[in-house]
């Protein structure tokens, strides 16, 4: 009864606009029904956007955009504008709450056995973030590709801004690049990776968004990322964005085609006259991550139980590449390093190897809960999870927030996915 008396209701506001507009301007009757009908379409979509999933990915972003503290403000507003709160938990929420609970158990009492009072307070709070988002996800599932859309403009904008800032610029190196440019005020190159990661998940809110259109702009997303990549000089970028490529054509099935593959070809012959120096790049090896790893490997065997605690690679790093000599062909870095560019390498240096056991033990339930189920979100979000967890054994770190929002949201989205799929959602 009460959607017929919608529907009545609506349709009377339709004929009556009708009536204004043809009083006020005698148009001809098929302008009069494209205006009305263009009225419907922007009120449908006002009223289908869902302001605490926008504001969350409106947080996502600012975190990938180097705003922490932001990103933060914006997570709990998001959490404030959540219309409706129906929460019932799963199995599956109560194993990520266990797996996340004994991580920072392992890392509180790590600081306390340190004398390290001083990270107490930011794992304690780092906790409360991560059980907030996880649970924000499970209440705002079903909007979560408006916030995966706004994060896939920020990407395709900023993406834009770098080109358009190469091709009028000198040919500056990548950081200065990126340093020069409007929108991608990012730390380093390879931090671009987190968009790569999300690409899977883009191609899933853009046929959720546009429908039979995203096939004109899904490919343009990867035409776009591999030039982005090499005029970064970046070959994680690169890589992820080959997986992501290879997953979506073989595995989603989805619309992109041999046709739009095809388009990649004048592309690559377009990045190698524009950025020739990539290419070169991507020739050698990348043997830089090699001390990294070597110095973080000594971390554990020093203490592989309870860990060197927070911001220790630095200073360790620093005194490792003094005292150790490696062959010419490996390249030393010599900067300021504060992670060794692998996550689970970081993560079992910092609170020892038992913490980083749990991780990949965290990961490994997470893809077998969700290998059986068929809810569209759960691909993409297996694909991003595997395309995160190869940028964590290259780059990543959980020094910074990004990194762990993302994991949250894939880990959270595919958790949520699981309880709709029991009728829990």
């Amino acid at each position: 009864m009460g959607g017929y008396f919608g529907g009545c209701v609506g349709g009377y506001e339709v004929n009556h606009t009708a009536r204004v507009l043809k009083q006020l301007n005698p148009l001809p009757d098929f302008q009069r029904t494209a205006i009305v009908n263009s009225s419907e379409t922007l009120e449908k979509i006002i009223q289908g956007v869902n302001y605490s999933t926008v504001i969350l990915g409106l947080s996502i972003a600012a975190a990938i955009y180097g705003f922490p503290y932001f990103s933060v403000l914006l997570l709990f507003l998001s959490g404030v504008m959540i219309e409706k709160i129906s929460v019932k938990l799963s199995k599956s929420d109560f194993v990520f709450i266990l797996f996340v609970s004994a991580i920072f158990s392992i890392a509180l009492i790590s600081a306390i056995w340190r004398d390290a009072g001083h990270e107490l307070f930011p794992l304690t709070i780092a906790l409360a973030l991560i059980v907030f988002l996880f649970f924000l996800i499970k209440i705002n599932y079903e909007y979560l590709h408006q916030a995966i859309g706004l994060i896939a403009a920020c990407y395709i904008i900023s993406s834009l801004d770098l080109l358009l800032s190469f091709l009028i610029g000198d040919k500056s190196s990548s950081l200065e690049l990126i340093e020069n440019s409007i929108t991608a005020a990012l730390v380093v190159p390879n931090d671009y990776a987190l968009f790569a990661i999300a690409l899977p998940l883009f191609s899933y809110s853009i046929k959720c968004l546009f429908g039979a259109y995203a096939g004109r702009i899904i490919p343009w997303l990867y035409i776009l990322g591999v030039v982005t990549a090499a005029i970064l000089n970046s070959r994680l970028c690169a890589l992820l964005m080959l997986i992501a490529l290879v997953f979506e054509y073989r595995l989603l099935k989805s619309f992109i085609n041999i046709r739009s593959l095809a388009i990649l070809i004048p592309v690559a012959v377009i990045c190698i006259i524009l950025a020739p120096e990539f290419f070169a790049k991507v020739q050698s090896l990348p043997t830089s991550r090699i001390p990294l790893w070597n110095a973080a490997i000594h971390q554990i065997i020093l203490h592989p139980l309870i860990g060197m605690g927070l911001d220790s690679f630095s200073d360790y790093y620093a005194s490792h590449i003094v005292t150790t000599s490696y062959p010419d062909l490996i390249t030393v870095d010599s900067r300021l390093m504060p992670w060794p560019h692998n996550i689970f390498l970081e993560i079992s240096a910092a609170y020892g190897i038992l913490a980083a056991v749990i991780l990949v033990m965290g990961l490994v339930a997470c893809f077998a809960f969700s290998s059986k189920l068929t809810i569209p979100l759960v691909l993409p979000s297996r694909l991003s999870l595997c395309l995160f967890i190869v940028a964590g054994m290259f780059e990543l770190t959980y020094l910074r927030i990004y990194p762990v929002l993302i994991l949250v949201f894939l880990i959270g989205a595919m958790t949520a996915s699981a309880n709709k799929h029991e009728g829990l959602g």
